[in-house]
């Protein structure tokens, strides 16, 4: 095993090991006992999601508020508070936790890597318990690619960078060709028509990429 341990594995959050579409549903129950219309609950959202550019994820709860109450809405703060206590649950994927130890044993440092607003991330982080089985947590606030060009200092291909965003995928390939880039198949966002253009691996399970990183 010691011969094809890597150095780093970099795993991403949302949608990766984390439910975030559960959180999402859950967001929306909650919402609705505010008598808030889905038409302007989405657009409040979509607003919110990118208030920097088009491509760079910053939403906290608290920008989807204003933005609710930018459109008419008088919502009161208990809204907020039941909001903030959702990222108090687990919302990691049942197999997250051993999918996480699985890759400790083959990677001398496993790093979640996630892009958006820092609070609203490591909340979710905290509340999942996330920062417990990684050994390092790294948030950005700029787009993930700059980001880890900034930062990655190891051998390209003694690395793993695991994610579900296949447009970051394609470009950190594009930019580390011998970097071992793995997707998570995410079917709200992509075809699988475009997961096989792109010529990188992709599964729809963590059990599926964990049976392909134990045989590279």
């Amino acid at each position: 095993m010691e011969k094809n341990m890597m150095q780093y594995c970099f795993v991403d959050l949302d949608k990766t090991i984390y439910d975030t579409d559960r959180l999402l549903d859950d967001m929306w129950a909650v919402a609705q006992n505010y008598n808030i219309k889905r038409s302007d609950y989405d657009k409040a959202f979509m607003e919110s999601l990118h208030t920097v550019n088009e491509i760079q994820y910053d939403y906290s709860f608290e920008e989807h508020l204003n933005f609710l109450k930018k459109i008419g809405y008088d919502i009161e703060d208990e809204f907020l508070n039941e909001l903030n206590s959702l990222v108090n649950n687990n919302y990691l994927f049942p197999e997250s936790e051993n999918f996480i130890n699985f890759l400790k044993e083959h990677s001398k440092q496993v790093i979640l890597l996630t892009a958006g607003d820092t609070h609203f991330q490591m909340s979710k982080i905290i509340g999942c318990g996330a920062e417990k089985i990684f050994d390092e947590i790294m948030v950005s606030e700029i787009q993930k690619v700059e980001y880890f060009s900034r930062h990655f200092k190891g051998q390209a291909n003694k690395a793993l960078f695991i994610n579900d965003n296949l447009k970051e995928n394609e470009a950190i390939k594009l930019m580390y060709p011998e970097l071992n880039v793995i997707c998570k198949f995410n079917p709200k966002k992509y075809s699988e028509d475009e997961m096989k253009q792109s010529g990188l691996p992709y599964f729809k399970t963590l059990f599926e990429i964990k049976n392909y990183v134990n045989q590279l």
